[in-house]
């Protein structure tokens, strides 16, 4: 199916797994010891390591969207020339439509939705300070109408920590950060999470990973569970140096073997005539910024 393969292949994986990102050591229940109550079964009792805290059943939550607002991916698209295809393309995929695509879809036909990025609140507190949010790739059942989901396989559990703002503020956006895109960015508001800065991983073209500074995740919490997630945003910055030791495939039509930066504009090489770059203290880079929605869904497993 060449370039129109949903382009999932080459550039919806930049923001496949986003997750929050230091790993938590010996969180995971598949290989970890637990102390008493695990023979006989009294949840409330297992632990993720011997002397930590029980293992608290999460509030799950599935993303339903997820979407890149800025910066901007930008390319030579063969005859097509210097394109913006984060969401429109010449030759009709783009990276947010094939976002979109891979949380519906289940490509492969082995029962699972392609894309499921879960948020694990343990537990979930709207007036929470300093609470545990996991986040990791879920399997969840095909079609996403009345899916399921337990651990997956691949990817690596990380854990992160939240605050519930029942007033506000969320998230906020710095306007100096931003290049105006249409579609805007959409902000949260309260009743809101938000979790502490710190970093974060993009699994970015198969193996590789954008690292992202200083990122937080918050979302305006919709029912008690909470049932969904609403204007949820992601915020992380990639600096310029580590955009410029990250390289595509080789095997990638144009720009195989360049560095990532040659996709995002100001980067170099690349072939827009407008910057998207910007500063993170001392350190020049791009800001990213994701919007995403979520839901609730049956759970099975810790």
């Amino acid at each position: 199916m060449a370039i129109a393969n949903r382009m999932s292949e080459v550039l919806v994986a930049a923001v496949v797994c986003a997750a929050l990102a230091t790993p938590a050591p010996g969180i995971s229940a598949e290989s970890t010891i637990f102390q008493d109550g695990f023979s006989i079964g009294d949840v409330s009792s297992w632990s993720s390591f011997v002397g930590g805290p029980p293992i608290t059943p999460p509030a799950p939550l599935r993303f339903t969207s997820l979407a890149v607002r800025d910066p901007h991916f930008v390319a030579i698209l063969s005859i097509f020339g210097c394109q913006d295809f984060t969401d429109t393309s010449p030759v009709g995929i783009s990276v947010n439509s094939a976002l979109a695509d891979s949380i519906v879809s289940d490509d492969d036909s082995d029962g699972y939705l392609d894309l499921s990025v879960m948020l694990l609140f343990r537990p979930f507190d709207p007036n929470a300070v300093g609470e545990i949010v996991d986040a990791r790739n879920g399997a969840c059942t095909y079609p996403d109408s009345g899916t399921s989901c337990h651990v997956s396989t691949s990817g690596t559990e990380v854990r992160g920590y939240y605050d519930g703002l029942p007033n506000g503020p969320c998230l906020e956006v710095n306007p100096g950060d931003t290049s105006s895109y249409s579609p805007p960015i959409t902000q949260p508001t309260a009743p809101c999470f938000k979790t502490a800065p710190q970093s974060l991983y993009f699994t970015v073209f198969g193996d590789q990973e954008l690292p992202l500074q200083d990122a937080q995740i918050s979302a305006t919490i919709v029912g008690a569970a909470p049932d969904d997630l609403t204007k949820g945003l992601i915020v992380g910055f990639l600096r310029e140096v580590d955009a410029n030791n990250i390289f595509l495939p080789p095997s990638y039509p144009i720009v195989g073997g360049q560095s990532i930066s040659v996709l995002l504009p100001g980067g170099a090489g690349n072939c827009a005539v407008w910057t998207d770059k910007d500063m993170n203290g001392q350190d020049p880079g791009w800001w990213f910024f994701l919007n995403f929605t979520a839901e609730n869904v049956p759970w099975t497993g810790l």
